[in-house]
């Protein structure tokens, strides 16, 4: 089942690369939904990353991203080693803030960043 989750990654980083962001956000959707169910936690934070992005930058869907970012921030602090792609995600949550016109939260997001 991993390796079915693997495709739909692949093809949704396909469709993203070639601006077909409604197809790529279905496919790292199912990608996403299989990882769940195998409980791969790893695997987890990349998929709804590339969920996160989807929605930013393909779609211009702010909202809906910081909901993701959100939920892959507590994943992150679950995790504790994943210190770069924490930060990384900080910068994209605090971007899509910034997007909106929540400068203070945007702030917040990226002074969390010295706290790691």
């Amino acid at each position: 089942m991993r390796d079915i989750a693997d495709i739909y990654t692949k093809l949704g980083c396909f469709e993203y690369e070639t601006g077909y962001y409604d197809g790529a956000l279905y496919s790292f959707l199912l990608s996403h939904e299989l990882l769940e169910f195998l409980h791969d936690h790893e695997a987890q934070r990349a998929s709804l990353y590339n969920i996160a992005i989807t929605y930013h930058f393909g779609m211009n869907d702010y909202e809906t991203a910081l909901m993701y970012y959100d939920r892959l921030e507590k994943l992150f602090e679950q995790a504790k080693n994943e210190k770069d792609d924490f930060i990384n995600m900080l910068r994209m949550k605090s971007s899509a803030l910034e997007s909106l016109g929540r400068y203070v939260e945007a702030t917040e997001s990226l002074e969390k960043i010295g706290t790691l």
